[in-house]
């Protein structure tokens, strides 16, 4: 069952999850595809923390529009309007950000003197 739905993940670039009534075969399917379990009946803004948790944002929602300036309603004009935005700023996209550059704005943390990091036992954790 778990390859049979990995060829089918491979294959269309998606999984395709239907209700199930055995419990026991769901929680298989989420622990097979490191699919977090996001129950509808958590409350709507503790369900969104949970999925943003999830998501890598690339671009806002404003940065991928139409010539005319408004949002795609179809999917797949979306996705290469996206590809191409991506490819045309790759560099900025992609590459990791030169933190170098600005380094010197953190904290300097040698100056505080800090022999070792207490573990949480010794701050009052059991």
């Amino acid at each position: 069952m778990k390859n049979h739905l990995r060829d089918f993940v491979n294959k269309f670039g998606m999984l395709s999850l239907g209700y199930h009534d055995k419990r026991e075969y769901l929680a298989f399917i989420l622990f097979a595809f490191a699919i977090l379990f996001l129950p509808f009946s958590m409350p709507a803004s503790r369900l969104f923390a949970a999925i943003s948790l999830l998501l890598l944002i690339i671009f806002e929602f404003d940065e991928v529009k139409k010539l005319d300036g408004t949002a795609y309603t179809v999917f797949t004009p979306y996705k290469k309007a996206w590809l191409n935005h991506l490819s045309t700023n790759e560099a900025f996209f992609v590459k990791p950000y030169p933190f170098e550059k600005y380094s010197s704005n953190l904290a300097n943390t040698e100056s505080l003197n800090i022999q070792t990091i207490a573990n949480l036992s010794e701050i009052g954790f059991q």
